[in-house]
């Protein structure tokens, strides 16, 4: 039995407790960057996609994640400015084409996000 799983990987934090240039994710966990673990975890899966939202040192975290695992199944979202958890995943579940979750609720259907969307309700 298949999955329809997607990923989204939260990779925009500064890391200002680690006192490093390196943005956080970057830094090498069992001899790769830590976010490569998740990653792998996510092709292991099988994940259909899979979403790695950048915000800190997004240029170099985007670079080093291309070279790695080239551009097949990897986007990137970056999340400018960086207001928090939930705004990332807000950034995701766009960057997957699907309006936002509603605390409490299911995903809502496609015709329920164009009508959240056409009263200003969506993302929200």
């Amino acid at each position: 039995m298949s999955m329809n799983l997607d990923v989204v990987i939260m990779a925009a934090g500064k890391g200002t407790r680690m006192k490093s240039s390196l943005p956080k994710v970057l830094h090498p966990v069992a001899g790769k960057p830590m976010v490569r673990h998740v990653i792998d975890t996510a092709r292991q899966l099988q994940a259909r996609q899979t979403i790695v939202i950048t915000g800190h040192g997004a240029e170099q975290v985007e670079a080093t994640l291309s070279a790695a695992y080239g551009s097949e199944g990897l986007q990137f979202a970056r999340q400018m400015p960086q207001l928090g958890t939930g705004h990332a995943v807000q950034l995701g579940r766009r960057a997957f084409g699907r309006c936002a979750a509603h605390p409490g609720r299911h995903p809502a259907s496609p015709d329920g996000c164009q009508r959240r969307r056409q009263t200003g309700l969506a993302d929200h």
